[in-house]
């Protein structure tokens, strides 16, 4: 079950690889889908995101692991224009967006 700490997590981890990957702007979109938050970042980068394995004593690469443990699911899909991607996440809302937020 989703919980805001998750979802802000994922939220930070896709934002954060869109300015140190991407190197572009980028647009957040969150959208309720029947009984679920649907999290898009678009931008405008070169490149498919990929989850790492890094070593222990790494300093970095473990923002899509987080995310795919986090996430009910997760990917990355070309934009439309053929310029850039979106990096999207899914949290299942069980009971419903409007028992769990309030």
């Amino acid at each position: 079950m989703a919980n805001r700490e998750a979802i802000a997590l994922v939220v930070s981890e896709l934002a954060t690889n869109a300015v140190q990957h991407a190197r572009t702007s980028f647009v957040l979109r969150l959208e309720l889908v029947d009984e679920s938050l649907r999290i898009e970042v678009f931008d405008d980068g070169d490149g498919t995101p990929e989850m790492l394995d890094p070593r222990p004593d790494t300093p970095r690469g473990r923002g899509l692991l987080i995310v795919n443990k986090m996430a009910d699911e997760w990917g990355v899909e070309p934009a439309s224009d053929g310029n850039g991607k979106h990096v999207w996440a899914r949290f299942a809302l069980r009971g419903g967006p409007s028992t769990r937020y309030r």
